[in-house]
């Protein structure tokens, strides 16, 4: 691994969760030959929100993941569907979004001991949105609902962060302590194995039944309607504040994690965490770590953080 690299919030966590699962997928760069659809589903959502519209969810997928059999076009509709649900619930509940947006940066690794600068290692990230004061009209509308700390005025505020405030404040040189976090919930549906449907009528006239399992198109219609009807189930936003102490005591978390990193990249064996194994469906290097395949199962990304392209 080149000097400088840059430390994302995702290989941060990755490091967190697994020593060895931050190793296979940060060090040696490998990746599953298919994209969890979890992960896909996310990227999408975010991509529908940030253009503000859920046509560019729905051709984000479509171009990531075409199909080749029909239960895979079947998978992908359904996965179309649920991201153009929650894109467009949320940009009918939430009008204001920052003017700047997907702020890319690249800042020292600084030793909140000395001062100093690390020679191997940056922090590097997006933020999701920026704001140089809170909308008014979103603190009226959090004051009395989930607002977590008192607010005065409008000050700078970060939406959806995923690093921390302190690359904000960077970048607008001026203190930025306020989070507004906005969380748009998966569906909570599942496909129905059992759906009662007409058969015409029996020997006495009557109507029959027969069952079967739900269509996709059914199961997509389903979670456009419950998307609308339950908009309070599936979105919430809140607004909390990071405290002095709360940021300067991430500052030297990150140093530590970095030492242990340097002390990987000198050869150190990682720690694994086997507790991560089955942790969100499954870690990707779950057949890996097992012996039940080889690293040529997996193919090697060009890209250290892909989450930057």
């Amino acid at each position: 691994m080149p000097a400088n690299t840059g430390l994302t919030n995702s290989a941060m966590t990755d490091f967190r969760r697994c020593e060895e699962r931050y190793r296979l997928k940060y060090r040696e760069r490998l990746s599953p030959l298919q994209e969890s659809p979890h992960l896909g589903l996310g990227s999408a959502v975010h991509e529908g929100l940030e253009k503000r519209g859920a046509i560019y969810a729905i051709q984000y997928l479509r171009e990531k993941n075409p199909p080749y059999t029909k239960a895979e076009a079947d998978r992908l509709e359904i996965q179309c569907a649920t991201a153009a649900a929650m894109v467009n619930g949320a940009l009918k509940i939430w009008t204001e979004w920052p003017d700047r947006q997907e702020i890319q940066f690249d800042l020292p690794l600084i030793n909140p001991m000395t001062g100093k600068a690390s020679t191997k290692h940056t922090m590097s990230g997006k933020l999701d949105g920026l704001w140089e004061s809170v909308p008014e009209s979103v603190v009226q509308r959090l004051r009395n609902t989930s607002l977590r700390a008192p607010l005065r005025g409008n000050p700078p505020c970060v939406m959806e962060i995923k690093t921390t405030s302190h690359a904000a404040s960077e970048e607008l040189q001026t203190e930025v302590s306020w989070v507004l976090y906005r969380v748009i919930r998966k569906p909570s549906l599942r496909l129905r194995t059992k759906v009662k449907r007409p058969d015409g009528l029996d020997e006495k006239g009557k109507p029959k039944f027969k069952y079967s399992h739900e269509t996709a198109t059914e199961f997509c219609e389903r979670i456009h309607l419950d998307y609308e009807q339950r908009p309070d189930h599936y979105y919430s936003e809140f607004l909390v504040r990071r405290k002095r102490d709360q940021i300067q005591r991430f500052r030297h978390e990150i140093w530590e994690q970095h030492k242990r990193l340097l002390r990987i990249e000198n050869g150190e064996m990682t720690i694994r965490n086997t507790g991560s194994c089955l942790d969100y469906g499954r870690c990707d290097f779950f057949e890996l770590c097992t012996g039940a395949v080889g690293p040529e199962a997996y193919r090697v990304r060009e890209s250290l953080n892909p989450e930057l392209e």
